[in-house]
């Protein structure tokens, strides 16, 4: 509304040059006379377009402080609540995620955190963007069949977590934190005898 009275303000403008400099087959006086109506008028109509531009912010503005609320709002449920966590793990994976949870790991190169989650038999390492409060590229995954969890619990909500195939004679040391970590240390531990029981059970069968 404010961009069309300053457009139409501007036209007053140029209709009292046009009436003042031109021959409209009126009288000297008439043309000033119209003149200064419509400078006046012109005038009422930037006065106009000056409130409001002052009482009104740029949607360019509120949008862009719309977006940074709702990307802060996102981050913060993204790191406490597990669920969230869950269900973007669940959006890169492309299955049901059983439990998901925070994983830090020492590097050469310094500590890198990542996100550890269970899912459809397998245990999965997807990339972490906390600052985005993102879940990236699945990084690697092993199968639950074969694994030896074991978990040390290092003061509330962490976990120094052992993971390791014998099998392959592969071995990953990680630290649990955040919402989620001693569900995920204790379904993993319990993982591990469940597929032991029902291997031994199918064993005997077997015999």
């Amino acid at each position: 509304m404010s961009q069309f009275v300053r457009v139409f303000s501007w036209l007053l403008v140029a209709f009292a040059v046009l009436t003042a400099t031109g021959d409209t087959g009126q009288g000297a006086v008439a043309r000033v006379a119209w003149s200064v109506a419509f400078v006046v008028a012109a005038a009422v109509g930037f006065r106009v377009c000056s409130k409001v531009a002052a009482r009104v912010p740029e949607p360019g503005l509120r949008t862009r402080a719309w977006r940074r609320s709702v990307a802060a709002t996102s981050v913060t449920r993204f790191h406490r609540d597990p669920r969230e966590l869950i269900v973007r793990c669940e959006r890169r994976i492309g299955r049901p995620v059983d439990m998901a949870g925070y994983a830090r790991v020492k590097t050469p190169s310094g500590a890198r955190k990542h996100v550890l989650a269970v899912a459809a038999g397998y245990v999965w390492w997807l990339e972490l963007h906390p600052w985005r409060g993102s879940v990236g590229r699945a990084l690697l995954y092993r199968p639950l069949d074969g694994l030896a969890a074991h978990s040390e619990p290092r003061r509330r909500g962490r976990h120094l977590l052992e993971l390791s195939w014998p099998a392959n004679g592969e071995l990953f040391v990680t630290t649990l934190h955040g919402p989620g970590a001693d569900r995920l240390a204790g379904q993993l531990a319990a993982e591990q005898f469940a597929r032991a029981g029902a291997g031994a059970s199918a064993h005997k069968e077997g015999q």
